[in-house]
C-alpha cells in the first residue's frame, strides 16, 4: 500500500492540464488516459475532503469530478479500458481502505466500498469482495466460496455473482472445508489469482489441494476446471 500511495504522488510531476484546483485542493496524483487527464486531489482538512475528476487535455475543461474521502490513490487497474480506479485510505480507530470503480466517460460511480477491482478485460470488470476487520464474511467459514461480481462498464450493471466452486467428483466426498485449513481462511482477503481472463482459485478438500479455473469474463460464467497441484 504504501508503494502505492508513493506511486500515486510521484505521478503528480505530470502537469495538470486547466484551471488550477478549487479552494485548498492539491494535486495528489494523477495520470493520462487517451485525450482525458485523471486527477485525484486532497485538501487536508478535518473532514479528510478530497475528489477525483477528468479534464479535456486539449482545451483543460473539467470533464467531471466527484468527493471521496482521506486519501485518494489511483491504482492501474482500468487505463485504457474506460474506467478509473482507485482506493482511499481512511484513517480512524481502525485504518481501512475503501475502494471506487468509476467509468472514465462521465465519472459515474459504478461501485465503492470493501472490494477490489482485480482486472478489466473489454466491458467486463472482476470486482473481488474484501472483509471488514475484524473478518466476519461467509467466505471465511465457508471455503467453497468466492464472493464477488462481474460488472459491466457501460451498462452499470452486475452480469454475475456466482463463482460456483464445487467438490471434486474425484474425491468421493461432498464437502470443500476451505482452504488450509477446517474452519475457514484465517484473512479478511479471499484467496485467488487473476491473470487476464483467468481467475484462478485454490481450494483445499479432504482429498488434498486443487485450483478452480474459471474464464471470468465470459458471462455466464463457462464451467470452471479443476486441476491438482
Amino acid at each position: 500500500m504504501l508503494a502505492a500511495f508513493i506511486l500515486g504522488t510521484a505521478q503528480a510531476a505530470e502537469r495538470l492540464v486547466g484551471p488550477p484546483l478549487p479552494g485548498c485542493y492539491r494535486v495528489n496524483g494523477l495520470y493520462t488516459d487517451g485525450p482525458r487527464q485523471v486527477v485525484t486531489a486532497m485538501c487536508n482538512d478535518a473532514k479528510g475532503s478530497a475528489l477525483v475528476l477528468a479534464s479535456d487535455r486539449a482545451s483543460g475543461r473539467t470533464l467531471w469530478k466527484r468527493d471521496v474521502r482521506a486519501t485518494p490513490v489511483l491504482t492501474d487497474v482500468g487505463r485504457g479500458h474506460g474506467a478509473v480506479t482507485l482506493y482511499s485510505v481512511i484513517s480512524g480507530a481502525i485504518t481501512r481502505q475503501e475502494d471506487w470503480l468509476l467509468r472514465l466517460g462521465d465519472g459515474a460511480v459504478l461501485r465503492h466500498g470493501n472490494f477490489t477491482t482485480e482486472a478489466i478485460v473489454g466491458d467486463h470488470a472482476l470486482l473481488i469482495d474484501r472483509d471488514e476487520a475484524p473478518p466476519s464474511a461467509a467466505f471465511l467459514v465457508d471455503g467453497s466460496r468466492l464472493t464477488g461480481e462481474v460488472r459491466s462498464i457501460a451498462a452499470n450493471t452486475t452480469l454475475t455473482r456466482t463463482f460456483p466452486i464445487s467438490a471434486r467428483l474425484s474425491c468421493g466426498l461432498p464437502q470443500v472445508i476451505g482452504a488450509d485449513q477446517p474452519g475457514g481462511i484465517g484473512t479478511n482477503v479471499q484467496q485467488y489469482t487473476v491473470k487476464g481472463n483467468t481467475l484462478t482459485v485454490p481450494r483445499v478438500d479432504r482429498c488434498g489441494k486443487f485450483n478452480t479455473t474459471f474464464q471470468w469474463a465470459t458471462v455466464p460464467l463457462p464451467k470452471p476446471t479443476q486441476t491438482g497441484f
